[in-house]
């Protein structure tokens, strides 16, 4: 839990995760205007349209071309959102994954499927922990595992850190190139904070994603790029090609964010080239690294 050392902090962290912060985050959650003005992404047959909601959650709507009534929706912490998004297109959702337990990824679930008025038994309505409370899930994944849902093949990955059970979603290629939800693990130019984990931990997520196809096109959870690339020009010098690269996706990224446009997706190649935290993979010293990175990441 490196990126909870204040005993209060571990305390609201405690009570954020639990029943009660469950019952709150209903009671007290606030509607808000989208954030990003999303349109719908093609990968050969895969096509993926991310749902901002809140002030920087993306859900996704997951559907492969000709399977349109077996859609697949990712991640939904809010209900309404998904709901409304589902309503603008001729996709029907039967499969829902959960990356991990927060409620901005997982509380809408339930209410999901009671506004949808659907029938998911035979369906895959699945989280990534047994041990997690997540109201609305029936089937419990195993990292590792292989779904074959909506004609689309999905891989469950290991991705435990932010959360203990958390996984992301690797959809194989379709005639076009793999799909990556990678949740609140890799994001664009930066990583999720290590609530229930550590830097091996997240050593261990970043190099099984490395092994994927560097086109791998990579969805995350929120929308934080700019704040991710304002802290990586921090960590490298003027002097180095990688603050050339560094600085341009954060020119690209302000400009995307000021046409109310989404950052993602993102792919692989471009993490591996200027993501200071997924850098760390191939660094001589990468777990004090990593560790050393997410620890002032935490400060600012």
């Amino acid at each position: 839990m490196a990126s909870l050392r204040n005993p209060l902090a571990r305390l609201g962290y405690k009570l954020f995760t639990s029943r009660l912060g469950f019952f709150l985050f209903h009671r007290f959650k606030s509607t808000h205007a989208a954030h990003s003005n999303c349109k719908v992404v093609s990968s050969g047959d895969i096509r993926v349209l991310p749902v901002p909601f809140a002030t920087d959650n993306y859900a996704y709507l997951v559907w492969r071309k000709g399977h349109e009534q077996n859609g697949v929706a990712i991640d939904v912490g809010e209900a309404e959102a998904v709901f409304r998004t589902v309503q603008t297109r001729d996709v029907r959702v039967k499969n829902i994954l959960t990356t991990h337990k927060h409620w901005d990824h997982s509380g809408g679930v339930a209410d999901f499927k009671s506004l949808s008025q659907m029938h998911f038994e035979d369906s895959v309505v699945a989280r990534a922990s047994a041990a997690d409370f997540t109201p609305g899930h029936d089937v419990t994944l195993a990292c590792g595992e292989t779904l074959e849902i909506g004609g689309m093949t999905v891989r469950v990955l290991s991705a435990s850190c932010h959360t203990r059970g958390h996984v992301a979603f690797y959809i194989e290629p379709q005639g076009g190139e793999g799909v990556l939800f990678t949740g609140d693990s890799l994001f664009v130019g930066g990583c999720g904070k290590f609530f229930e984990g550590d830097a091996v931990q997240m050593m261990a997520t970043f190099k099984l994603m490395s092994e994927l196809p560097r086109s791998t096109l990579v969805f995350c959870g929120h929308e934080y790029t700019v704040s991710n690339y304002t802290f990586a020009l921090s960590k490298v010098t003027n002097t180095e090609d990688l603050h050339r690269k560094i600085q341009a996706r954060l020119l690209w990224a302000q400009q995307e964010r000021r046409c109310g446009r989404p950052t993602v997706p993102s792919t692989l190649f471009e993490e591996k080239s200027t993501n200071v935290f997924f850098r760390t993979v191939y660094s001589t010293n990468s777990i004090a690294e990593l560790s050393n990175l997410r620890r002032e990441k935490d400060s600012t």
